[in-house]
């Protein structure tokens, strides 16, 4: 019950029109990047579909776009899974673990570049920034740098709007 109030409590602001300040995602982001990575190393990546999990709703709930479905989390789970099981043998089974492990890093990428997206058209579409992540880092820190991004997404926001002000 508890947990369906606080569900309908997150939806609640698309049923009233009112847009996420940038200041809000960063709250509900509420997650440093070095504790995430920190985090995610001590935890063998398993913390990082926690937060591919709790990052697509937050963009689900400021673009109203899903970037990734509930199928698609569950495929990371079973993938990281198979992967680090497999990943203590060797031979036959060991490569398939690694290729289990590679097609697991582009999924990662995949929604990467889809978070990318959205967090852009955000941007451009309700500050009028042009606020472009860089595809390099996007491609290689991929999770971590969308987490950074959702973070920064708020200074770069009182930046522009400081220089408007200052400009005119």
């Amino acid at each position: 019950m508890k947990k369906n109030f606080k569900r309908l409590l997150t939806l609640l602001p698309l049923f009233l029109d009112i847009q996420m300040t940038p200041e809000d995602i960063k709250v509900k982001n509420n997650l440093g990047t070095g504790k995430f990575v920190l985090f995610d190393f001590l935890t063998l990546r398993i913390f990082q579909i926690h937060r591919i999990e709790k990052t697509t709703d937050l963009i689900f709930e400021f673009s109203e776009k899903k970037i990734a479905g509930d199928g698609f989390v569950l495929s990371l789970k079973i993938l990281l899974g198979w992967y680090l099981f497999l990943a203590l043998y060797d031979g036959f089974l060991g490569v398939i673990g690694n290729l289990i492990g590679i097609l697991y890093c582009g999924l990662t990428i995949y929604w990467s570049f889809e978070a990318k997206k959205e967090i852009e058209n955000y941007v451009v579409k309700n500050h009028r920034i042009n606020y472009k992540l860089n595809g390099l880092y996007t491609f290689f820190l991929n999770v971590y740098y969308i987490n950074y991004c959702l973070n920064d997404i708020h200074d770069e926001v009182s930046k522009s709007e400081y220089l408007r002000n200052t400009s005119s």
